[in-house]
């Protein structure tokens, strides 16, 4: 007698996010991809809304599906500084990311078929390439910086002590926006330059800091006389802040990268945020020859596999790859062929038109020109 298979048990959709997002904290996800997902499980539950949708038992790998799609056409809102029309992929990836560890949480609950999970498909993107600050304007930055600290600014002490403390530490915005004032007075004192963070993932981690970074943070800590515990605060131009004798409130991610902006303006250099910094100090250490192991654990990356994302090999590198295998190549070949090698190297190369002359206007080739053409000829000829 065939047994019949009980139907998974229905729950309501806003009980399925709470309980998700429960089950996160209770595995002590990192705080800050639980924030991630808000946004995208909100969306997810507005959608289902709108298409009458409200309990577990009503999913559809269809409905799934169209859901996916919509996320394609959605719209951003305009006036969101820097924003696209659409989501990139890269939000779309975390947005089905968000839905389909949820839906595998409901699976394992018995509240819907492991088969939905398959409906989320994994979104394509494209790894994207190093954007570090280029040398000519990180030395416009740090001069710009440099003056406006003459003033003696609490805002200018702090804005080039952390633009410094992320080029040198590598740290992401919201880890170096961690730092308290007591942990950065144990940085201050030590030899090491060594503060404890909490790194992406939630473990901990080690952010490293030279000693002329350092200084710049004592210059900083040194001036202040408000109450607040963070390092890293937002200095206000006066107002009821300064009048009650509140404490400055810690300075946001957002704020950060507005201030980088104005600077970049006020230097004259491209506008970059608190993660170019980010690449700029693995492009700065692959160029000093650090090994690729220690860039890695600077920046606390797990692997070398997000490395070619965040350092940019300069020409100068590259070029002196060309002539290693440039070496490789004349090593390799007869003798014969290495002789006619260098003197075609040696040869003066005739310099091309702007613009190709046509079969009436063309000149005769004089006999160097021959010669030199007849070289490269007997080259190619021995490779």
């Amino acid at each position: 007698m065939l047994q019949t298979v009980d139907p998974a048990p229905a729950m309501g959709l806003d009980e399925l996010v709470r309980r998700f997002q429960d089950e996160q904290r209770a595995v002590e996800l990192s705080p800050d991809t639980i924030r991630s997902y808000e946004v995208p499980l909100r969306q997810f539950l507005r959608y289902m809304a709108e298409h009458g949708v409200s309990r577990t038992d009503q999913l559809t790998r269809p409905l799934l599906s169209a859901w996916q799609e919509s996320l394609k056409d959605r719209e951003i809102d305009a006036s969101t500084r820097n924003a696209r029309k659409h989501l990139a992929p890269a939000t779309r990836s975390l947005y089905s990311i968000a839905v389909r560890q949820m839906l595998t949480f409901a699976a394992r609950e018995d509240l819907v078929e492991l088969s939905l999970t398959l409906a989320v498909r994994r979104v394509k993107i494209h790894r994207g390439l190093p954007r570090p600050i280029p040398a000519a304007d990180l030395a416009k930055i740090s001069s710009y910086l440099d003056g406006k600290c003459k003033s003696g600014k609490l805002v200018w002490l702090r804005t080039r002590s952390l633009f410094w403390f992320l080029i040198c530490s590598g740290a992401r915005i919201s880890e170096a926006l961690q730092m308290e004032r007591q942990e950065a007075a144990r940085l201050v004192a030590s030899d090491s330059g060594a503060a404890r963070v909490t790194r992406k993932g939630g473990h901990e981690g080690l952010l490293l800091c030279p000693p002329a970074a350092v200084a710049m943070i004592r210059e900083y800590i040194e001036a202040r006389r408000d109450r607040s515990p963070w390092l890293w605060v937002s200095h206000l131009t006066g107002g009821w802040c300064y009048i009650s004798g509140k404490p400055p409130g810690l300075l946001t991610i957002q704020a950060a990268n507005e201030k980088w902006r104005r600077v970049a303006e006020s230097a004259h250099v491209k506008v970059f945020t608190s993660h170019q910094c980010r690449h700029t100090t693995a492009t700065e250490m692959l160029a000093a020859g650090i090994p690729h192991m220690v860039i890695a654990e600077h920046l606390g990356h797990a692997d070398l596999r997000q490395l070619s994302t965040y350092a940019q090999v300069n020409i100068h590198a590259r070029q002196t790859a060309v002539d290693a295998m440039d070496r490789l190549v004349k090593h390799h070949r007869p003798k014969s062929a290495r002789k006619l090698m260098e003197q075609a190297d040696k040869s003066e190369v005739v310099p091309m038109p702007n613009s190709a002359p046509t079969l009436d206007d063309s000149p005769a080739p004089n006999a160097r020109t021959l010669r030199i053409s007849e070289s490269w000829a007997d080259v190619a000829g021995a490779l």
